[in-house]
């Protein structure tokens, strides 16, 4: 029986073994499955041993190293990233200032080239393309943070570094990591390693012109944004409790730019979150009252999420008289009437789709509606 439980777990292992280096790509996180697998082999290897002694000198020799390693791993994760440092640095200290100042362009512009081909070491035809006020590097001893020398020196003549981050410990570390992943959490050989992280540098350039073009766009602004796309991104994966976080900070950060609030209130419709939507509209109307793409919106979850038309209505009517000529608000708006037992109202904005959209695919469909109408007593 001993002997078969033993051929389970080393089945077991093989298995999994084989899986992770079948990939083309094999990170060393991907071993951790075999860790428990690699304990109770440990331990019935340890069983063979028929002394006592020998048997806890062994188990301390094996668990020597894997405890050495998990409470260092443990001290490393509870320290803050040095990324989170600079970003709140970013956030918190200068805020203020850019609300302030309140330049003609936007603070940064952002571009993702095909393989990484420009942002992996540095360039300096991406910073002149997009005019970069800007530079951020990032090095550590793995690939991923790597800088081109003669970028790095051209940098420190043609830039002032406004801010600098560092992981305690980096510099006289020698760490051990997995060269294919892009975790800063070192294997082994930590040495005086104390903080994750890649060290983190803000350079400023002043050699390019301010654009006119531009749209006005303030720190506020760009912040808000930042928190927008990222809870849309934490909505995908299904964190939804991430996601409303950060449509709270983007709130919070009282953005000038009614279009923001309009977003917000996109995101938490898409959340359910309905009454959280219409507040963030209502933010947005309070900047724009006649902000067409927020009455539309404001009026279609009335109408639709929260079966109430008749709240509807008057948003329906101010999105036209602000500009909204879409077949579907005059639809919706006839619609509304209709389900708000209205029924002349609904024919008279039957009767304007009509007039407005006759070659609409539901031309026809609204004419027997019309006429239906209409010939009731």
């Amino acid at each position: 029986y001993r002997d078969r439980a033993s051929g389970v777990v080393a089945a077991a292992f093989l298995l999994i073994y084989g899986s992770i280096s079948w990939g083309q790509l094999s990170f060393a996180r991907y071993a951790l499955p075999l860790l428990p697998l690699m304990a109770v082999l440990a331990a019935g290897g340890i069983g063979f041993v028929q002394h006592r002694g020998g048997q806890i000198a062994l188990m301390a020799v094996l668990t020597a190293g894997p405890l050495y390693g998990s409470v260092r791993t443990a001290q490393l994760v509870a320290r803050e990233d040095v990324r989170l440092e600079a970003r709140r640095w970013i956030e918190g200290q200068t805020i203020d200032f850019l609300s302030a100042v309140k330049p003609k362009r936007p603070f940064y512009i952002y571009a993702v080239q095909t393989g990484n081909r420009f942002l992996e070491h540095g360039s300096w035809e991406l910073v002149n393309e997009w005019r970069c006020a800007y530079v951020l590097l990032h090095r550590h001893p793995l690939s991923y943070s790597q800088i081109d020398t003669a970028f790095a020196a051209a940098l420190a003549k043609r830039g002032q570094r406004v801010g600098i981050w560092r992981p305690e410990g980096l510099s006289e570390a020698e760490p051990l990591y997995d060269s294919a992943d892009a975790y800063y959490l070192p294997l082994a050989d930590f040495g005086p390693l104390q903080q994750p992280g890649p060290e983190i540098e803000i350079w400023r350039l002043d050699e390019h012109p301010e654009n006119e073009q531009a749209a006005q766009q303030g720190a506020r602004e760009i912040f808000a944004h930042a928190y927008l796309a990222w809870a849309g991104t934490e909505h995908h994966k299904g964190q939804d409790a991430d996601a409303r976080r950060f449509l709270q900070k983007a709130l919070d950060m009282a953005a000038a730019d009614p279009l923001i609030y309009n977003e917000i209130g996109i995101e938490y419709r898409k959340l359910k979150d309905y009454q959280a939507a219409l507040m963030a509209w209502d933010k947005g109307l309070k900047l724009a009252p006649n902000s067409v793409s927020i009455l539309y919106n404001y009026a279609l979850t009335h109408q639709v999420n929260l079966d109430n038309p008749a709240a509807a209505i008057p948003h329906w009517h101010r999105a036209i008289a602000s500009g909204e000529v879409s077949v579907d608000a005059y639809a919706h708006l006839a619609n509304a009437y209709m389900l708000s037992n209205r029924r002349s109202e609904a024919v008279h904005w039957l009767g304007q789709v009509l007039e407005k959209y006759p070659n609409s695919p539901h031309a026809q469909k609204i004419r027997e509606q019309v006429q239906a109408q209409e010939g009731r007593p």
